[in-house]
């Protein structure tokens, strides 16, 4: 008997999607601020935050900025893809791809309401991401 070897050969495409993903992670941002008296007579504070920020989408990343309502009359925001000024609204900036993680740095001017007091606050903006 004579053995015979055959060769079968087969393709198949394999295709994946990656979903769209955005993250942010503060490394340094106040958890609660101290308003003092000389902070009150000047009439507004500047805090400083630094954030991580992932994200896979080619188009891009928006940061996303909530106020509290109550501490400030206006916030001056510095760091984006331009500088803005909220007031009671949610503000959304886009900011460019990036390739890798990288380091978002952000100077809030809280300008004061009238009726502000010096003590301890709640840091009065939430900083979040989302994709495009």
């Amino acid at each position: 008997l004579a053995a015979g070897a055959g060769e079968l050969r087969t393709q198949f495409s394999v295709t994946a999607t990656v979903s769209a993903r955005a993250s942010v992670e503060p490394l340094s941002q106040p958890a609660q601020l101290s308003i003092s008296e000389l902070d009150v007579e000047r009439g507004y504070v500047d805090v400083a935050a630094a954030y991580r920020v992932s994200s896979n989408d080619p188009s891009g990343y928006m940061v996303r900025l909530a106020p509290r309502i109550g501490l400030t009359r206006s916030v001056e925001v510095a760091g984006l893809s331009s500088p803005i000024v909220m007031t009671d609204q949610v503000v959304e900036v886009v900011q460019p791809a990036a390739r890798r993680p990288q380091r978002l740095d952000l100077r809030f001017r809280l300008v004061l309401d009238d009726s502000a007091v010096p003590g301890t606050y709640a840091m009065p903006i939430q900083v979040t991401v989302a994709t495009l």
